[in-house]
């Protein structure tokens, strides 16, 4: 049995404690933002909700627009993944297309701010150029080919699988912007759903 050195074992924990505290300061921001919103999302409210001192913050993230991106970023991922996998676990064809498209859907309406933390927010904060570019598009293209892939030998499979993230996003910014207004974006919703699957559905048929 190897052992490792005191020296490397205190690496790692600091190692684990930084990623905590890492973690504890993007969970804050997720809650200050679900509760306060942009106009109280400011430095100090994150670090006193994670419970360290702004000096701390500093030493994680270079200031705001790095934490929104860090959140994005993370939430880029999770879009990715959740596409991806509904398209996996669907029949090739129409029912991977609408099965895509619902996923996306439903994963964002079920915590709005998901969409406006990686859509909305960032430019809002000023996250810096290039972040679409760098961190996002790479993502989508990622997911958006396993989609096209799961649609069969088709020449517009490709652009098949991206009007359907386009019609996903479309559908979750109504809903956002309805809920902003104060209106539930429910009953909408499923209709606009369904609508959007049956007209996508009908070009693989």
């Amino acid at each position: 049995m190897e052992l490792t050195s005191p020296d490397t074992q205190r690496k790692a924990r600091k190692s684990r404690r930084h990623a905590r505290q890492r973690q504890a300061l993007l969970d804050a921001a997720r809650g200050v933002l679900a509760e306060e919103g942009l106009p109280g999302f400011t430095i100090a409210r994150v670090a006193a909700a994670a419970e360290v001192s702004k000096p701390s913050f500093y030493y994680y993230f270079r200031s705001r627009e790095a934490l929104v991106a860090a959140l994005a970023d993370t939430i880029a991922a999770d879009e990715a993944s959740c596409m991806s996998q509904a398209a996996y676990a669907a029949a090739e064809g129409p029912d991977a297309l609408s099965a895509a498209l619902r996923a996306v859907v439903t994963w964002h309406t079920e915590d709005l701010d998901r969409y406006r933390l990686l859509y909305q927010w960032p430019a809002v904060v000023g996250v810096v150029d290039g972040f679409y570019d760098d961190v996002v598009a790479p993502r989508r293209t990622q997911s958006l080919a396993v989609l096209a892939s799961r649609l069969g030998p088709r020449p517009d499979a490709d652009q098949l699988a991206e009007t359907a993230l386009a019609t996903a996003h479309g559908i979750v910014a109504t809903a956002a912007n309805l809920q902003a207004l104060g209106q539930d974006p429910a009953p909408r919703l499923a209709a606009q759903l369904d609508v959007a699957c049956r007209a996508l559905v009908a070009v693989l048929r």
